[in-house]
């Protein structure tokens, strides 16, 4: 299987990297940040089952600032958006519905984010995309949860749910299913939607040297890049941490 990832690869620069994890963290929240773990669990499950015929594509952004898109899988079976997550617990996904269940009450409530709701979404999104490019194909949703002890009851869900004991049986219904596109339009698409991210995020991204901020309708660009106070902090623990690290790598080679 042939893995793209979209979104540019972290800086070598350990200042430059952690720079890059809060403008992260700023721009699409901390939940994002923390499911990227999942993407790793997916790829580890299914790399040595797809063929080369297969490509998963990473952080797939399709609107100017909007939030990736976590997995989109170009089979010749067809596409697949995969959002991963990193959650624990007890769920239900009924319908369109995401529910959580309380300790306390036993009782399931309504949670937040609704990640069935987010998956339909981002595949209808990416439905909207390939029919731009003349390009009417199916798309199937799929949250996929990470988590070994996690629990999820289904009741037709809007969704396909895997977890990860389900990942061999999800890949085995791809490989036996009839193939719908042909090597040129899977390497259209990969080149479409790999492109079009690059454009969003050079968009996105401001000039060198200043911060964009929001002003009504417009964008004004501000001189130089100030972080607020709680940023400071979290860079200065991340750095402190960063340098025990190494000097607790150095003492162990030492001994």
């Amino acid at each position: 299987m042939k893995v793209v990832n979209c979104f540019p690869s972290p800086p070598q620069n350990s200042l430059a990297r952690l720079m890059r994890q809060l403008s992260d963290l700023q721009k699409f929240g901390s939940e994002w940040v923390k499911d990227l773990p999942a993407q790793e669990v997916f790829i580890a499950h299914t790399d040595k089952l797809l063929d080369n015929k297969h490509t998963l594509l990473r952080n797939v952004v399709l609107s100017k600032g909007g939030m990736p898109i976590p997995l989109v899988l170009v089979s010749p079976s067809g596409i697949h958006v995969i959002y991963t997550s990193t959650l624990k617990g007890v769920y239900r996904a009924k319908d369109d519905t995401w529910a959580v269940m309380d300790n306390r009450s036993q009782r399931f409530d309504a949670a937040s984010p609704n990640l069935v709701r987010r998956v339909l979404l981002m595949a209808e999104a990416i439905s909207v995309f390939l029919l731009k490019h003349n390009q009417q194909i199916e798309v199937e949703p799929v949250l996929f949860l990470s988590q070994p002890g996690i629990h999820v009851d289904t009741i037709r869900p809007a969704v396909r749910v895997v977890l990860t004991d389900a990942v061999d049986r999800f890949i085995a219904g791809i490989i036996q299913s009839r193939p719908i596109l042909n090597v040129t339009t899977l390497e259209y698409l990969v080149s479409a939607l790999s492109q079009h991210t690059t454009e969003q995020l050079k968009e996105a991204a401001p000039p060198p040297g200043k911060a964009t901020i929001a002003s009504g309708k417009r964008a004004v660009h501000a001189p130089g890049f100030r972080l607020t106070r709680p940023q400071w902090l979290v860079l200065g623990g991340m750095l402190v941490l960063e340098i025990l690290i190494i000097v607790i790598s150095i003492w162990i080679i030492l001994l």
